[in-house]
């Protein structure tokens, strides 16, 4: 399965577009799907809240960071045990626990539940996680020529208490130049295959959406890649579990105004054979805001 979201509500569907159904209808913006270790729920950020929904549509909140400036972002470990969670530039490396999760309220309750690593940077706006669990890809803020830039930043937590984490690599920025950048130094989404790969776009249209681009961390190069054959503009790539597929969002830069939002899903390996691709099978007009982005997120397979 995979979902995503629409005017601000998540919705899921099979990967052959069958049984689209809408989980939630509260219309409250979303952001940072991710699916539980069982595969029957998945966590959101909501504002100051973390909230929870099942396959059922029982939707709930988990628990709010009210005192907090904001709450950027949640990522499940790959084994399913623990939680990365950034505050307020804080971010949180915590017991896998939506128990214990629901009764923390603020920072000192996090602490209380802190399996790994709690540790201040200047700017921690997200997180994605390596395959094994020890190596977490951070969003971060750095000074570049008198400005502030979005960078991602491969950070070592193998040793769990070590502070800071040992700083392994650190792109776009020192690697590789992504169109717009110059004028608008932000990276809208990226995700991680947790091992080699890695998808990020710029920014150029409606809040999200630019250029993709790959990072071989390996080779430590990064180039543009273009599935659609159109240059721009991608938005919310994300890879399938097993690193075969990756979901992402599309406007056709060409149509200008006119350029519907689309969903697509294709096998990752074929980008670049001349391979033509279909939008994810939905409703016409379905994503009808132009600033809608879809966030989609494979569910790993289930036995």
């Amino acid at each position: 399965m995979i979902a995503f979201v629409n005017a601000n509500n998540i919705w899921v569907a099979h990967l052959d577009g069958s049984d689209l159904k809408q989980l939630t209808s509260d219309g409250a913006a979303k952001s940072s799907l991710e699916w539980t270790p069982d595969g029957k729920a998945l966590l959101y950020i909501s504002g100051k809240c973390i909230g929870l929904v099942t396959l059922e549509g029982e939707n709930r909140t988990l628990t709010c960071f009210n005192a907090a400036e904001r709450v950027d972002d949640i990522a499940i470990s790959p084994d399913g045990k623990q939680l990365f969670l950034a505050l307020d530039n804080m971010f949180y490396i915590l017991h896998f626990d939506l128990e214990r999760l629901g009764k923390a309220r603020n920072h000192n309750d996090l602490l209380q539940m802190v399996s790994c690593l709690n540790y201040r940077s200047e700017i921690s706006q997200g997180g994605a996680w390596s395959s094994d669990g020890k190596v977490i890809a951070l969003k971060t803020q750095i000074p570049q020529s008198g400005i502030r830039v979005d960078a991602i930043h491969l950070l070592d937590i193998s040793a769990c208490g070590a502070t800071p984490p040992r700083l392994l690599d650190n792109f776009p920025t020192v690697r590789f130049e992504m169109k717009g950048f110059a004028s608008s130094p932000y990276i809208p989404s990226y995700d991680w295959d947790g091992e080699n790969l890695f998808l990020l776009n710029s920014r150029i249209r409606n809040q999200f959406y630019g250029y993709l681009y790959e990072y071989n961390t390996r080779l430590r190069q990064g180039r543009e890649i273009d599935p659609l054959g159109t240059a721009c503009c991608y938005t919310d790539a994300s890879w399938s579990p097993d690193g075969s597929y990756i979901a992402f969002g599309y406007q056709n830069i060409k149509q200008g105004a006119e350029a519907k939002t689309q969903l697509y899903i294709i096998p990752y390996g074929t980008i670049g054979t001349g391979a033509v691709y279909q939008p994810f099978p939905l409703p016409p007009d379905f994503f009808a805001k132009p600033t809608e982005h879809p966030q989609p997120v494979f569910r790993p397979a289930q036995p």
